[in-house]
């Protein structure tokens, strides 16, 4: 009974103990007006630092979610299994349209980031009275270190958040991602505490992976597309799209695209998804494609901190109509043809053509002979023509349309030797 009573007494001094501490830490969050918070998604800071106090604190509006779950804050689609894929999402933004930035000329910090539980925190540059310790200027980086100072406006004129505080792992950037602790503690022994801005800080990175890093969008620029050789196979079928990835950041790399393809409907005809690759091509099937057609295409790509470009956009027009159909035949005479014929050397050899042009108008064509005479010719069927010696000889002929599309073939003649020439002489 006394056990059971000492009990009680202990949990209700526990839980009076918890409602100081919360309520030392914990303040009401009324957002500064319109005028004040002026930010928007081209700020460049981003993702989550961690108080064992107050919670998480955004830097960015712009901020991962799964795409079908966004309650779900990821890092990678590996995250968002069942769930869709992991994107960046502005849509917090449409209510709310705050961020932090980072200028790379002169280090500083600018815009506001957001706890639920505290409200605005302020990096400046505007308002001075910082208190002593630390470097007195707002939170700026130099030399790899975050110096000054950032407010938290829900409890000025203290809620100075210190970044240079002197004490174990201050706030530091490398290699454009934030590590360490900011302190803040007011005069009368309230405040926030420690504040990371990285997972590794506590070696939770694979149970929490939270941190807070510098990234700009990467940028996109198409390339023209290509066909494959439309002599080989007369029918449109896949289409390779390529295109050129851009970042500004360093180490900077793609990590995913996704591409789009529209008819000039405009209907979708066919979509890669997002697929996880580093690749700057993709050869993809459009159903129905046809000759003479117009269509418009669009590529997205994702860094490898997931943040996503904007669509590039391209358009392409299928070929008029088919290529030139070729191929030729060859025999000791006009009239007997094939390819099997082994002409010796010096033998009259005569060509047929075998071509289909789709152009409106005609064409040209363009013979080329090895080692024989005539060593080329533009006639649709040439000869005689004679090989000057034995051995494999490659006939090559290009045919050209009207509309200059053109395809050629080559095809190997085994020429052999030629017989002597004899004559028999009677005995004396």
């Amino acid at each position: 009974m006394f056990k059971s009573v000492l009990k009680k007494l202990f949990l209700i001094l526990f839980l009076a103990l918890l409602g100081g501490i919360t309520a030392s830490f914990i303040f009401i969050a009324d957002p500064p007006s319109s005028e004040t918070v002026k930010a928007d998604t081209t700020d460049n800071v981003y993702g989550w630092a961690w108080s064992e106090n107050i919670g998480w604190v955004s830097f960015n509006c712009v901020q991962s979610f799964c795409s079908g779950n966004r309650t779900i804050s990821c890092n990678s689609d590996l995250d968002c299994t069942g769930s869709g894929t992991c994107e960046f999402d502005s849509l917090d933004c449409l209510t709310s349209n705050y961020g932090v930035d980072y200028n790379e000329a002169d280090g500083k910090l600018s815009g506001y980031a957001w706890s639920d539980n505290i409200g605005w925190l302020y990096f400046g540059q505007n308002g001075s009275g910082f208190p002593a310790g630390g470097t007195s200027q707002w939170a700026k980086e130099s030399g790899g270190n975050l110096e000054g100072w950032a407010q938290i406006t829900n409890m000025n004129p203290e809620g100075w958040l210190q970044m240079d505080h002197g004490k174990a792992n201050p706030v530091t950037i490398s290699n454009y991602e934030f590590s360490g602790w900011a302190w803040n503690e007011n005069d009368d022994g309230t405040g926030v505490g420690w504040l990371s801005f990285n997972c590794l800080n506590q070696s939770e990175c694979g149970i929490s992976d939270y941190q807070v890093y510098i990234n700009n969008a990467p940028t996109i620029t198409v390339s023209p597309v290509t066909f494959p050789s439309l002599c080989d196979n007369p029918v449109l079928s896949n289409v390779t799209f390529s295109w050129l990835f851009s970042d500004d950041d360093p180490f900077a790399s793609q990590s995913a695209y996704s591409i789009e393809v529209y008819n000039s409907v405009p209907v979708l005809v066919a979509s890669t998804g997002k697929i996880q690759a580093s690749t700057d091509q993709r050869s993809l099937t459009i159903p129905d494609i046809n000759y003479g057609q117009s269509y418009t295409w669009k590529i997205k790509v994702w860094d490898n901190y997931n943040f996503a470009s904007d669509w590039g956009n391209g358009s392409f027009n299928t070929p008029n109509h088919k290529y030139p159909e070729v191929d030729f035949t060859w025999g000791s005479s006009v009239g007997v043809q094939g390819t099997t014929f082994a002409p010796k050397a010096l033998e009259d050899v005569f060509f047929n053509d075998i071509v289909t042009i789709y152009s409106a108008g005609s064409g040209t064509w363009l013979w080329s002979f090895i080692d024989a005479l005539p060593n080329a010719s533009s006639t649709p069927n040439p000869g005689p023509v004679q090989f000057q010696s034995a051995g494999n000889k490659d006939v090559i002929l290009k045919v050209t349309d009207s509309d200059d599309y053109s395809c050629e073939i080559t095809q190997t003649l085994n020429t052999q030797m030629s017989l002597p020439i004899w004559e028999e002489i009677k005995p004396e």
